[in-house]
């Protein structure tokens, strides 16, 4: 069956589960099981950049499912375990082992000490959950949620080695640990290439990092003389979810021709973003605007229409349209920075706040809203705009 927006295209199957519109038996896997709210213990003991076996080793620990001597004697597969980790003479139990002992709770009061993290140290769970909720800097914050379960980890190596003739010194432990964290921050931050090698000067490099900055001005240039210029944007509050588009035509000299913002109900940001091309373009074709630049802050938006990228299945029809509209035309579609597109921005945006419709448009400076009034007049005196970015790869500290 041939296309109707295109005579000399065929029509072809669509995986709508993926935006390339092939199938991918995971993307059928995902949508056929039945899938819980996320449990964020889980979460953090199944962390990006934990060995496997940790997390493993973790996971059962919460769930009280390793061969220590509480649970066999609670399965009846012994009288009682004796810890073998300590001279104390006590019952193996895992709050014991992981938290009571003396030669763990030194550890525990150790890599505590660095942090601010305040003990008491009594209860395994409950000391988990004080690393977990650790007030710490953003750099810092994904360490710290890992310590206890690197700690945890390394005592049951010690456990087993004893239990099996070998042996493991305090200052071995100790280090096997800092050792872990320190290769997971590696791991985490490979864009800074000279963390420190012990855990105290770690927690402070860490607390202290600030990211490079790199500030970029950026202008809404004029359109060159008896051209238009169309800036458009889209803008989706969950995205998908509730979305709406907006676009503003002015002359070559900034001021305005006509604004307009519109409400295209439940979409994503990629849709709106192509419907804003489509009606801005719509607005200056039925009005003879032109020749015409149409300026828009999404760059996959303008790949797409360009015909560079591939376009997902949802926004093909727009495109089309947008394509067709175009052909003939002297329009232009180019790319800028979010800074430079900043009054469709506000258009996009404040149509959310007009209850009771679905449409905003103006054609006269004096209507517009003051801060759109502003916007409108720094433009027109080009007035720049910063554009602030944080950098946190070395790439940045090559330049």
């Amino acid at each position: 069956m041939r296309s109707s927006e295109d005579e000399e295209q065929w029509d072809k199957p669509w995986w709508i589960l993926q935006t390339s519109g092939k199938f991918i038996v995971g993307s059928a896997w995902y949508f056929l099981r039945e899938k819980h709210e996320v449990c964020l213990k889980y979460k953090y003991i199944w962390s990006a950049g934990i060995p496997f076996k940790i997390s493993f080793f973790n996971w059962r620990l919460w769930k009280q499912r390793i061969p220590i001597g509480e649970v066999l004697v609670r399965n009846r597969m012994s009288d009682g375990v004796v810890c073998g980790c300590c001279d104390d003479g006590v019952q193996e139990t895992i709050e014991h082992l992981f938290i009571r002992c003396s030669f763990t709770n030194f550890i525990w009061r150790y890599f505590a000490g660095s942090t601010g993290v305040e003990g008491p140290f009594l209860q395994l769970k409950d000391t988990v959950y004080k690393w977990w909720n650790a007030d710490a800097s953003a750099k810092l914050k994904p360490v710290l949620m890992v310590v206890p379960l690197f700690i945890c980890w390394q005592e049951w190596k010690r456990r087993n080695a004893l239990k099996f003739g070998g042996s493991m010194s305090y200052l071995s432990m100790r280090g096997g640990v800092a050792n872990n964290l320190i290769l997971l921050a590696k791991q985490l931050y490979p864009w800074i290439h000279h963390l420190p090698n012990n855990w105290p000067d770690l927690v402070r490099y860490l607390t202290a990092y600030t990211p490079r900055i790199d500030c970029k001005v950026v202008y809404w240039k004029l359109p060159r003389q008896n051209t238009f210029k169309c800036n458009t944007d889209g803008s989706s509050k969950g995205n998908p979810g509730p979305s709406s588009s907006a676009f503003c035509i002015r002359d070559d000299q900034g001021n305005l021709v006509y604004a307009e913002g519109n409400m295209i109900g439940l979409s994503n940001n990629l849709s709106a973003e192509i419907v804003a091309i489509r009606l801005g373009l719509e607005y200056c074709s039925n009005n003879n605007l032109f020749p015409l630049i149409i300026e828009t802050n999404s760059l996959a938006t303008m790949k797409m229409v360009e015909g560079v990228w591939h376009r997902p299945w949802e926004v093909t029809i727009e495109v089309r349209r947008i394509q067709i509209l175009k052909n003939g035309l002297e329009v232009a579609i180019v790319h800028t920075l979010r800074e430079g597109n900043k009054l469709t921005d506000f258009m996009a945006n404040i149509v959310f706040s007009f209850a009771g419709t679905d449409s905003i448009c103006y054609n006269d400076f004096q209507d517009l809203p003051s801060e759109a009034k502003t916007i409108l007049n720094m433009d027109k005196r080009q007035i720049p705009n910063l554009r602030i970015r944080k950098f946190q790869n070395g790439d940045f500290a090559q330049d």
